[in-house]
């Protein structure tokens, strides 16, 4: 049984489970470490939402960092809780979304036939009390039960996806939104899964037949998007959805009209993942990160990594990126940032 841990008061746990805050030297970009390795990331302007698994002195964790200010803030309860049970059963936390102040993550629990998701959420504001919002039992070998996924977040909307089933023949998929209460349907039906990145009043959702539907927050389907090939990721910023399709390229469309707007070539080793701020598009290979001005077609490297990069995102700050380091036997999560005026420098 491992033992109960006593709840420490979150400032200084920030400070015991991050592992450092590089402070900047010479205008160099700040750096994150955590315990642990990071299993996900999100951005909203300054701030970023990181989630960290285990490591031999922290429990799951969710926090916010400010790469900028350097702060950081562990949102989650670090206490017996959700996130932090006192016996852990096999698997952990893993996606996040941010919408201002609130982060909200799952955390998934369980064995081979029979796991339990929890999506929580928690408020910079109020740290180490987290919520939960919604809770769903499946076997993973049967597919039989309810499933969650397909977190999204963006300013005063976070949205998830809820169905019955397998994920192949999902039963009643629905795609709902986070409320004070706890949660309330934005649309049902095939068109609702599986959200892949909203805006705050638009969610952009690849579809199980292909196409992209372009929902607003008041549940109505605006647009279908119909891609040359299937999709891997999406991104929306700007007036503009990016649509990242195998044979490593990205459609443009707008989000007002629904029509495409530009095509362009990545690299042939782009991993799936993408994200868009203004006519820059950021996404990643196995051991880079990489810029695309949609403008000039420039395509350059911005950062490189000792190993794989999980997430690389873009705001006004610039881009964030993480992986995961092999440190004296145990993984430690790291998290930087390339300053937006240097990534415009390279890509023009």
């Amino acid at each position: 049984m491992r033992p109960r841990r006593p709840r420490v008061p979150y400032v200084l746990l920030a400070a015991a489970i991050a592992g450092s805050l590089a402070a900047p030297a010479s205008g160099a970009p700040r750096m994150l470490t955590t315990q642990g390795p990071i299993a996900s990331l999100a951005m909203q302007d300054s701030r970023v939402a990181v989630t960290a698994e285990r490591a031999s002195a922290a429990c799951d964790r969710a926090m916010v960092w400010n790469p900028l200010a350097g702060g950081v803030v562990v949102v989650s309860d670090t206490s017996a809780s959700v996130t932090c049970p006192v016996e852990r059963p096999n698997g952990g936390i893993g996606a996040v979304a941010l919408a201002h102040r609130t982060v909200s993550w799952l955390t998934t629990f369980g064995g081979n036939t029979e796991q339990t998701t929890w999506l929580q959420r928690a408020s910079s504001a109020d740290p180490g009390t987290e919520t939960t919002v919604a809770q769903a039992t499946s076997n993973p070998e049967s597919g039989s039960g309810d499933s969650l996924a397909g977190l999204v977040g963006r300013n005063a909307l976070t949205a998830f996806n809820r169905w019955s089933g397998p994920l192949a023949a999902p039963v009643n998929p629905r795609l709902r939104r986070v409320t004070a209460a706890g949660a309330s349907a934005i649309l049902s039906g095939p068109k609702a899964l599986l959200a892949g990145a909203t805006d705050g009043t638009t969610v952009v959702i690849p579809t199980a037949d292909g196409t992209v539907a372009l929902v607003s927050s008041a549940g109505a389907i605006l647009h279908l998007l119909d891609p040359a090939a299937p999709v891997r990721s999406v991104a929306i910023n700007a007036g503009r959805v990016a649509v990242q399709q195998t044979g490593s390229v990205v459609e443009l469309y707008s989000v007002s009209s629904g029509a495409l707007v530009g095509t362009h070539p990545l690299r042939a080793d782009s991993a799936a993942g993408i994200d868009l701020y203004r006519n820059v598009v950021v996404y990643r290979t196995y051991r880079g990160v990489r810029a695309l001005c949609v403008a000039t077609g420039t395509d350059r490297r911005i950062a490189t990594t000792p190993r794989a990069v999980i997430e690389a995102e873009i705001e006004s700050p610039g881009v964030v990126y993480a992986y995961n380091a092999l440190v004296s036997g145990q993984f430690t999560g790291k998290a930087k940032r390339v300053p937006l005026a240097v990534v415009l420098g390279a890509v023009g």
